[in-house]
């Protein structure tokens, strides 16, 4: 990947400026006053306008299609970026890569100043000679012209001064514009409400506008589809997989955890057609209007959460056989409470439109694209889409100018959303891809790439970032240590006197990973969109991951946690497994509960009578432990058994504090190095902790369903990765036994990501405010406030091309 043209401000000098200040500084005695240009400050948003180099002049933003972006073409894009911090307003010259002067008059160098906090800026794509501003903090619309920014324009499209604002009491965080331009929406989230702002004929904002309340109604839901979307481009080197279904969560209407707010709050617009469509991040509903001379409620979307943003897709073929008899379109929103993203159907006249559609298999939320961390913002880019033809085989790509032979993931045509993430990466995601008909070779055979053996491309799901060879596999040996003994885990299962994995036959939609021929003691999902690279370690009585405590204290025959979160965290006790009333094909059904364990030294004044648990440091080890069966568990607290020897050492030992952690009886925990400790338990009447088996039922036909990290000896496991079954004629009435299972499965490919913040020789932290495409010149723009940054994407390959600070 080539690295991206950087811009630097402070770089620049204005040479004359200093040199008569450098002059009249020694005259007078004093040092001189080294001048800077400013750095971006928190940018926030970003639009676009076309500039004519030769007429001095603003045109239509479509004149600007096709440009080769080098200083001989005559027109230039032109990027106006608000800065936050600074109450001002950046413009970027794209032709000639530099961050403009605003008023060469000025000494120094200088941005337009505009309202506090601005929040958004926009642009008619076709009267471009007026440059809208949301104000947020100063609680109202501006509009400047656009000559503002850019000042070798010859001719303002207004007087500067006829540039005004419109207050509106409460601040807007976003804006539109309706498609004949005759009005400009703004969300105001502080007032519950959007206002609708006239355009007068010179482009002016009237002062008189209208506030418009939305229903707080949550609509009706709409019941999804019971499969995915068809479109996939599956190629394998040997047999053919199936989807799974993927039970979890199919309606994608869900109880929410938190307390809805009874009034709304807009905080994003998006126009599409001839609709406004309102994004609300306090109930769990996309507000809908027809825009006319009025602005008409349209039955709302019931969404099921409340949303933070939202994108559109265009239409787009229904199958990837790019039939176009068949189409979909699809709405991506970021549900407000958790960060995920959800996708509805959005294809007007669609038996299930405005359903939240099912769209992952293997563990978590069918109704939530699979993604790396929590989602900050999200935008649908649609390079060479309508006009780009698909690839073919034969020939060149259509297009793209080259071969299919030098085709890589990397390469993007079509339709993707794009989503930022709040680790600060950019993550890809497939809608429809022009060049998959070029992945595979035809009918899956002689592909143009050596490697591109077996593909995976589906709707709403991750794109990967290289092409695959092989398929899964479990990456060098397992190994299954016994007593303290490392084990070298035979082709047939077995271990050196040890425990040892019997033979078994892989669930649905699960392959052989160990070993590679004979009979499979170790089965994973052959699925690549469900599958994981990650080490997977099953250790007899081991810990549960995240439910421990240094601050635990006891009361009676409880031990109460404060801010304890037992329930999410997989606890159960033996009345948990009972109160849940579970199924016969439950694996948890006859668990007897888990344990707690003491972790931490008595007080010192103790030292004498409880000797045997404090720790050593030369063993590396307690002489004695304190464990005790959980009889009951709740949020914030378990009910341990009264018959437990172990009770009454806690309350001789421990009269204060101390320190616990939660373990498995009689169980090995499964645990994911990515996955981590999968379960259904979820928080009941009075925080008690319950398996799931309503919201979450074991489908024995699905491997996703099986959300379980609890592995008993002699009995088959599955979860949702992999597949195994332990066997030692002891594990069914010892304790405390040292024994682990470790294997690594890998194979899956990397997901298909962007960097912004990568920055010459090292990586800064970033904080994703949007992502923007410009469907004229193909480019996706990245603003980031946390580094000043702002970047272009090219998208055929994803690449850094420029990047202004």
């Amino acid at each position: 990947m080539s690295q991206p043209f950087r811009v630097r401000q402070r770089a620049r000098r204005v040479s004359w400026v200093l040199a008569g200040w450098f002059l009249a500084a020694t005259a007078c005695g004093n040092d001189p006053t080294i001048v800077q240009p400013p750095t971006f400050e928190r940018p926030g948003d970003v639009g676009f306008v076309c500039y004519d180099t030769q007429d001095r002049a603003l045109v239509s933003l479509e004149t600007c299609r096709g440009l080769t972006g080098t200083t001989e073409d005559r027109y230039a894009m032109t990027a106006l970026v608000t800065q936050t911090a600074s109450g001002e307003v950046g413009a970027v010259d794209l032709r000639t890569q530099q961050v403009l002067d605003a008023d060469p008059r000025v000494p120094g160098f200088t941005f337009v100043r505009v309202g506090e906090f601005p929040t958004d800026i926009l642009v008619s794509p076709t009267e471009p000679g007026v440059t809208y501003v949301a104000s947020f903090g100063s609680r109202r619309v501006e509009y400047y012209a656009t000559s503002r920014f850019r000042p070798d324009i010859a001719a303002p499209a207004i007087p500067f001064e006829r540039e005004g604002t419109v207050p509106l009491g409460f601040g807007p965080i976003d804006l539109a514009m309706a498609p004949d331009g005759g009005s400009i929406f703004a969300a105001l989230p502080r007032a519950g409400m959007i206002a609708r702002i006239p355009v007068e004929a010179d482009l002016t904002l009237s002062e008189t506008f209208e506030m418009i309340a939305l229903d707080p109604a949550l609509g009706v839901p709409v019941a999804a589809p019971e499969e995915g979307s068809a479109y996939q481009r599956v190629c394998l080197s040997a047999g053919v997989v199936g989807t799974s279904a993927n039970t979890r969560a199919a309606s994608g209407v869900r109880d929410l955890s938190i307390e809805l707010s009874d009034t709304t709050r807009p905080v994003r617009l998006l126009v599409t057609g001839d609709q406004l469509l309102v994004a609300d991040a306090s109930r769990p509903v996309l507000h809908r209007f027809r825009i006319g001379d009025t602005l008409e409620p349209l039955p709302p979307i019931a969404t099921g959460v409340p949303l933070s943003d939202i994108a559109v897709t265009p239409e787009v073929p229904a199958t990837s056989a790019f039939d176009e008899t068949a189409t979909e379109r699809f709405l991506y929103a970021i549900d407000a409470t958790d960060q995920t993203v959800l996708a509805i159907d959005f294809l007007e006249g669609s038996p299930t439109f405005g359903a939240v559609l099912p769209v992952h298999v293997g563990d978590g939320p069918s109704d939530r694209i699979r993604l790396l961390t929590d989602a900050r913002t999200i935008a649908v880019v649609t390079p060479d889409f309508p006009e780009g033809e698909a690839c073919e085989i034969s020939g060149e790509v259509i297009g793209a100018g080259q071969e299919p032979s030098t085709l890589t993931s990397g390469h993007l045509r079509g339709v993707f959303l794009a989503v930022g993430l709040n680790n600060g990466l950019i993550q890809m995601v497939d809608v429809h891809d022009l060049n998959a008909n070029c992945r595979g070779g035809s009918g899956c055979t002689t592909p143009p790439n050596d490697s591109d053996v077996q593909v995976w491309i589906r709707r709403h799901v991750a794109r990967r970032a290289t092409f695959i060879s092989t398929g899964l596999g479990v990456v060098g040996t397992p190994t299954f240590s016994f007593e303290g003994a490392p084990g070298r885990l035979e082709n047939d299962g077995s271990t050196d006197g040890g425990p040892r994995l019997t033979s078994i036959e892989c669930p649905t939609f699960n392959a052989q990973v160990f070993p590679e021929t004979g009979d499979p003691v170790i089965c994973a999902t052959s699925e690549v969109w469900a599958a994981r690279s990650e080490t997977w370690t099953t250790t007899y009585e081991g810990a549960i991951p995240g439910a421990t405590s240094g601050r635990a204290r006891i009361e009676a025959d409880v031990a109460i946690v404060e801010g304890g979160s037992f329930c999410r965290r997989g606890v159960l006790g033996t009345a948990n497994v009972l109160r849940s009333m579970l199924d016969a094909e439950d694996p948890e059904r006859e668990y007897l509960g888990d344990q707690l364990v003491v972790t931490s030294d008595p007080p010192s004044s103790r030292a004498s009578e409880c000797a045997d648990y404090f720790y050593d440091e030369i063993l590396e080890e307690r002489a004695r432990e304190i464990q005790i069966p959980i009889v009951d568990a709740f949020q914030d607290r378990l009910v341990l058994d009264p018959s437990s020897p172990g009770l009454a050492e806690l309350s001789r030992c421990y009269p204060s504090l101390f320190g616990i952690e939660v373990r498995t009886r009689g169980a090995f925990t499964v645990q994911g190095s990515v996955s981590g400790f999968s379960h259904r338990v979820v928080a009941g009447d009075e925080g008690r902790c319950l398996v799931d088996r309503v919201g979450q039922p074991i489908d024995p036909t699905d491997s996703s369903s099986f959300r379980n990290s609890r592995a008993f000896n002699n009995r088959f496991y599955q979860n949702p990765y992999v597949a195994f079954q332990i066997s030692h004629p002891e594990f069914s009435v010892m304790t405390g036994v040292d024994a682990a299972l470790t294997f690594v499965v890998g194979g899956v490919p990397p997901v298909l990501v962007a960097d912004p913040g990568l920055r010459g020789s090292g990586r800064r932290p970033v904080i994703l405010e949007r992502l923007v495409f410009n469907d004229v010149d193909d480019h996706m723009y990245v603003v980031d406030s946390n580094s000043d940054g702002f970047v272009q994407y090219g998208l055929d390959p994803l690449t850094a091309n420029l990047t202004f600070e």
